[in-house]
């Protein structure tokens, strides 16, 4: 199941995909308005039997096996209404979309498959691919992770845009736990490492059993790195023993922009003879205390039926190391198409900073003259400075700007951000304003007399 507002009214809506006890039948309902905030009023909801009408279309086995972390909303067709990516039993992913005409989803032909991957599949009659959509490797575009509650494999499939659409190519997808086979073991690839600086940076599979039941993207600490949460729900390998938590932490990038993380165990698996809980089935990211920084919940629906909670905490220092925040490109930014880009070439830049109050630091602002083509191998003293170097967090807004001799087509501005002395405080933008002025490109001509020369 999954909540959103697919309706665009304001109040959330609920999208739920389920099985019969007996597997014959998959029936998708979809409830809107599914939150009342007075008794319990018919709630209009609408059922289809979906087993039935994708096997009119020659599709089997179109639905999930029990599992609640199947689903993610995201506007695939630009239409202005959230669409659902499902997951199947059987490692096939897909886009439902959201019919607003007819206000719901309960129409086989809004179905379409973005892949097949059969390693978050199964032949079993239960278990399911887990998913969750995130711009994990900050390219600008949605990627997704999946595993699959049987297995250990866990995934990132980086996502493009193909006409304004979202796509997946599983050639290039990026494994960060592989699955075992029948001839060899389950085992960390060179994305997921374990950190023997941190107490709780351990390999997962060193669980009597690991596979993922919920699979949940967020930036824990706000460095601009995605992070991920991995429940688990290890019974599904016949094993007695679940409940583990892990948080794969963003370290870096290597040299083809590809993410690489660190394993912390979060919460060890209990035996299930042991305290709950014993397993997790569901689970979601929120501020639960409303300090900025995102928590983890998840609930236990088989057994305990109990929900836990992971209050996340994060360390008063900061690094070192400056971190940089990296425009779109101006014609991005202003939103002027490539065709007319010859009438708007960037003149002259004005960038108006403004930082939180209280906000202890230093800064500097560069620009890149053409645009960034990997932001993740950025050395920023290569750009030349639009402020002066290294300069101490005002109390109020400040402004720089820069002139270009010759204009340019896609400029860029770097604002390059220090911690405090102490390194207890750092720069916290609360806003950038830019300002451009354009001017159509010009044609020089000019003429050159060529001499043939003599012997």
């Amino acid at each position: 199941m999954i909540a959103d507002d697919f309706d665009n009214d304001g109040k959330l809506d609920v999208f739920v995909v389920n099985k019969t006890d007996d597997y014959s039948k998959s029936y998708a309902i979809y409830i809107s308005n599914a939150v009342r905030s007075v008794g319990l009023p018919e709630i209009n909801s609408r059922t289809k039997d979906i087993t039935a009408a994708m096997q009119r279309k020659g599709i089997s086995d179109f639905r999930t096996g029990w599992t609640v972390s199947a689903m993610a909303s995201y506007d695939w067709d630009n239409d202005g209404y959230k669409d659902v990516i499902y997951a199947d039993i059987r490692g096939r992913v897909w886009v439902w979309r959201f019919d607003a005409n007819r206000d719901d989803f309960l129409n086989e032909d809004l179905i379409e498959l973005l892949f097949h991957d059969n390693d978050i599949g199964t032949d079993a009659r239960e278990g399911n691919a887990v998913i969750d959509l995130a711009d994990i490797n900050q390219d600008g575009v949605l990627d997704l992770i999946a595993g699959h509650t049987n297995k250990t494999g866990i995934f990132i499939y980086p996502g493009k845009m193909v006409n304004g659409r979202l796509r997946f190519d599983t050639s290039e997808r990026i494994t960060l736990i592989t699955p075992a086979t029948r001839t060899s073991s389950a085992s960390l690839t060179e994305f997921l490492i374990v950190d023997p600086s941190i107490p709780n940076s351990k390999n997962p599979l060193q669980l009597v059993s690991f596979s993922p039941s919920v699979i949940k993207v967020t930036d824990v600490d706000g460095d601009g790195m995605k992070d991920i949460f991995v429940g688990t729900d290890a019974w599904r390998q016949n094993q007695s023993f679940g409940g583990s938590v892990y948080l794969f932490k963003g370290k870096t990038y290597n040299e083809r922009s590809q993410p690489i993380f660190t394993s912390i165990e979060l919460v060890r698996g209990n035996p299930s003879s042991g305290p709950v809980p014993y397993d997790f089935d569901a689970g979601t990211i929120a501020d639960f205390e409303g300090d900025g920084i995102p928590d983890f919940v998840a609930a236990d629906g088989n057994h305990s039926g109990d929900y836990y909670m992971i209050l996340t905490r994060t360390s008063p220092e900061y690094s070192e190391a400056p971190g940089y925040l990296i425009s779109k490109t101006m014609r991005e930014i202003f939103g002027i198409q490539p065709e007319q880009l010859k009438n708007h070439l960037v003149k002259r830049i004005d960038v108006i900073i403004e930082f939180e109050a209280g906000s202890k630091g230093y800064f500097e602002i560069r620009y890149a003259e053409i645009p960034v083509r990997n932001p993740h191998l950025v050395d920023y003293t290569n750009y030349p400075l639009m402020s002066e170097s290294c300069e101490p967090v005002p109390d109020s807004s400040v402004s720089y700007s820069i002139e270009f001799e010759k204009p340019l087509p896609e400029p860029q501005v770097i604002v390059v951000l220090f911690p405090s002395d102490n390194r207890k405080q750092a720069p916290a933008i609360k806003g950038i304003t830019y300002q451009v002025q354009t001017v159509p490109a010009q044609v020089l001509i000019r003429s050159f007399i060529w001499r043939k020369g003599g012997d």
